[in-house]
């Protein structure tokens, strides 16, 4: 089943109403990390595999197996390209974005013993492990609906005095109005009309029509009066960078243990346009001609886990592997605004903007575990598989003193709607003089019931320049499928346009590593 996302309805805040959901919760707990080009070529399938400061990320024991320090760096580039379909328009477009997906170092300690603890590591690697860049761009006519007559029908049961700034009374604080009724509102975007039906509103006596709507007196109906262009445009970036302080240790060759402390940095950012106009300001009884509005919103935070893991070698060229990682616990701050403006064919042009929305709150992303095995076949080439399991009903969200009550609707939703996620990873090289081709394959079962499965794959070059220096690059690539969207609520009984979504993303990495 496709899922249907309200990319704007669904963010009609009040004072009462916090900007983060369930759907954030979610968003913030997945993991898809990108490592250096050498892991990221073989698909991070790297529980079960030692020696690369991007398997470290995967399994803190892979720092166990190096018997030597080495610092690498990995700047790469994001490819967004993307499309949509929205009552029957198409949209095409690409954007691209530089940003560091792997660095660190890590320094070997030789302890001179034959048996035993034969060595122990520390390192401080810096990993992206998730980047939410993402793109979407619609465009589409209609006569049937608009955004604008969306927020009046959002004011149900709110008087519009309630929503008028008096001497020390605020509407964006002192009502339960949402935030893009007001600023429809106060830019005369709205109008109301007294003695509604009172069978269809018994509790109401105003009833909010929108400047794009034309009302009938006698039936007490509204309608839009003719063709609006509605254009939109959405775009998201940051991501949630991760910073592991690593232990590692050999023990006799055969056995190699590790241990992360996490520290996580969030930064979410989200920016929305979005314009109805009129073909004809004529037709409309207010003569309406334009309403645009934007919709900025930024996450903040920090977060700490902790992770642990093994790595065995019984036998010659045989590896296993296995970690746990404790829960996430992040303390995070959301921020958000909105602006609009309407304008008329009388040459009058209205503008407002709402305060700065903060909200301070805490999440517990769930825990972790995988288990891994790989092969070496000598100095040829190797394959690895992995499986690792997260359960994102487990995630919670807490107010800034630790009160899950006051997300009660938000847990309970993730309860429902999300379950545990499965994901398999596989991945090999093989090695030709000082070249090494490489490829990858991962997928990630759906973590909600109504979402998809997303699948990466990817391939990669290996070169050795020297015996302490290697150059790696990789390329990636994201296939998200298709998702449906709407840009606001129905009402009323009529249903908003339904658009259509495809992206793909592609990633190139360029690893420079040196030995020392």
């Amino acid at each position: 089943m496709k899922r249907i996302i309200c990319i704007l309805a669904t963010l009609a805040f009040s004072a009462g109403v916090y900007a983060q959901t369930a759907d954030d919760a979610i968003m913030l707990s997945q993991e898809y990390y990108e490592g250096t080009a050498r892991t990221m070529a073989m698909g991070n399938a790297f529980t079960a595999i030692g020696g690369d400061l991007g398997a470290i990320a995967a399994n803190p024991a892979s720092s166990g197996v190096y018997t030597y320090s080495q610092f690498a760096f990995t700047p790469s580039v994001t490819i967004t390209p993307y499309s949509s379909t929205y009552i029957g328009s198409n949209l095409n477009g690409s954007n691209s974005k530089m940003t560091f997906s792997n660095a660190g170092f890590i320094t070997s300690f030789d302890t001179g013993g034959k048996t035993g603890l034969l060595n122990f590591n520390f390192g401080v690697v810096y990993n992206k492990k998730r980047t939410f860049n993402s793109y979407l761009c619609a465009t589409g006519q209609t006569d049937e609906s608009s955004m604008l007559a969306s927020i009046g029908s959002s004011l149900y049961g709110i008087h519009s005095p309630d929503l008028e700034f008096k001497d020390g009374y605020n509407p964006y604080y002192n009502s339960s109005a949402p935030w893009r009724g007001i600023l429809a509102w106060n830019t005369y975007g709205l109008s109301t009309f007294k003695n509604i039906d009172e069978k269809r509103f018994p509790d109401v006596d105003d009833e909010y029509v929108a400047a794009t709507e034309n009302f009938d007196p006698e039936t007490k109906e509204a309608f839009v009066a003719d063709y609006l262009a509605q254009n939109f445009s959405r775009s998201t970036y940051g991501g949630i960078q991760e910073f592991a302080f690593n232990f590692g240790c050999n023990i006799s060759d055969i056995l190699y243990l590790g241990l992360n402390l996490n520290l996580e940095a969030v930064n979410y950012s989200e920016s929305q346009t979005y314009s109805e106009s009129a073909f004809n300001p004529s037709a409309f009884q207010d003569g309406f001609v334009n309403m645009s509005q934007t919709y900025w919103r930024q996450t903040t935070g920090s977060g700490f886990s902790t992770k642990i893991g093994a790595i065995l070698t019984p036998v010659s060229g045989l590896r296993i592997g296995a970690t746990f990682t404790t829960p996430t616990w992040y303390s995070l701050k959301d921020s958000w605004y909105y602006d609009m403006e309407v304008s008329f064919n009388n040459g009058k042009r209205y503008v407002e903007s709402s305060p700065t929305g903060i909200y301070n709150y805490k999440l517990t992303a769930p825990l972790r575990f995988s288990v891994g095995m790989a092969y070496t076949f000598g100095r040829f080439g190797m394959i690895s598989a992995e499986y690792e399991r997260v359960s994102y009903n487990a995630a919670q969200l807490k107010d800034v003193n630790g009160n899950i009550t006051t997300f009660a609707a938000e847990n309970a939703y993730i309860q429902s709607a999300y379950g545990s996620s499965n994901i398999f990873r596989i991945g090999g090289e093989v090695w030709a003089g000082r070249i090494a081709l490489r490829g990858g394959y991962d997928r990630f079962s759906k973590a909600a019931i109504d979402a998809s499965a997303v699948s990466f794959w990817s391939c990669g070059l290996g070169f050795k320049l020297t015996q302490r220096s290697a150059i790696d690059v990789a390329f990636q690539r994201w296939n998200m499928g298709e998702r449906n969207f709407t840009l606001y609520d129905g009402y009323f009984g009529l249903d908003a346009p339904v658009g259509t979504a495809r992206n793909k993303v592609s990633k190139v990495a360029l690893t420079f590593s040196f030995k020392f």
